[in-house]
């Protein structure tokens, strides 16, 4: 006997409610792949769900870039070509193709008076702002530090250059942070000369005040193309009503559920 359903037809679900995203990047890092930033994201499914648990951790870059290839029908090849910092926007819309109405619920805490405030459930992604998006014909950011007054060109590294970044020599491992190092993936030029080798890059790092360092560092971070997940508060406490910034933690592991 045929089935009889009140579905229009069978076109799998995944074609039917895949969204197409416009990259905050806009897509600058492979604008063939990506023209306009145009990016389409498909709904997340049960096999996917079955993947996070028995897929091998290896470490978090490359888990998440199977699992954006996943969530995108895009090789890792292709995934890899991305600006890094824009993976987790990814897993966040598929989820929300599934889940629409699920949220993210938490009570954050004032660090002045240790109020514990009313809690709030947040939509993810659509309650996050999109920062630093990049225009149209995009080439690079300038960031001039305090101290030295270098000018310094940036431009957000990709999944590519993070994991070159990640996966660095040992003798830069001993004088680098991961934070550091990932911040020196975006540098592209330094006074308007390009460096000539890592080892050149590296020592004009160490050779800036903590100052420069830290605010290169800083700022490299907010050039970073995505979603903030920092939410502003102003404390419940009438005592109080300073204003404050709760971090969401939304790791991968933040996804199982």
């Amino acid at each position: 006997m045929a089935i009889k359903t009140n579905l229009p037809d069978l076109t799998p679900a995944s074609q039917r409610f895949k969204q197409e995203i416009i990259l905050p990047s806009g897509g600058f890092s492979n604008p063939i792949a990506f023209p306009g930033g145009k990016f389409i994201v498909y709904p997340w499914d049960m096999a996917t769900s079955e993947w996070m648990v028995t897929a091998p951790r290896t470490n978090e870059l490359t888990y998440m870039v199977q699992l954006v290839s996943r969530l995108s029908h895009l090789s890792t090849e292709v995934v890899k070509t991305m600006v890094s910092s824009e993976l987790p926007l990814i897993v966040m819309v598929a989820r929300a193709l599934t889940f629409p109405d699920s949220k993210v619920e938490y009570v954050a805490t004032c660090p002045y008076c240790r109020t514990n405030q009313a809690k709030v459930a947040l939509q993810i992604p659509n309650a996050l702002q999109k920062i630093s998006e990049k225009p149209a014909g995009y080439t690079c950011d300038t960031v001039t530090l305090p101290v030295s007054k270098d000018v310094i060109t940036v431009k957000p590294a990709t999944v590519t250059e993070q994991e070159a970044a990640r996966n660095r020599p040992e003798k830069f491992q001993k004088v680098l942070g991961n934070a550091e190092a990932s911040a020196l993936a975006a540098v592209r030029t330094v006074g308007g000369g390009v460096p000539d080798t890592q080892d050149e890059l590296v020592k004009w790092y160490r050779a800036l005040s903590p100052t420069d360092s830290e605010f290169l560092v800083t700022e490299i971070a907010k050039l970073n193309p995505g979603v903030s997940t920092s939410i502003k508060h102003v404390c419940d406490n009438q005592a109080c009503q300073r204003e404050f910034t709760y971090e969401l933690n939304l790791t991968t592991d933040f996804f199982r559920g």
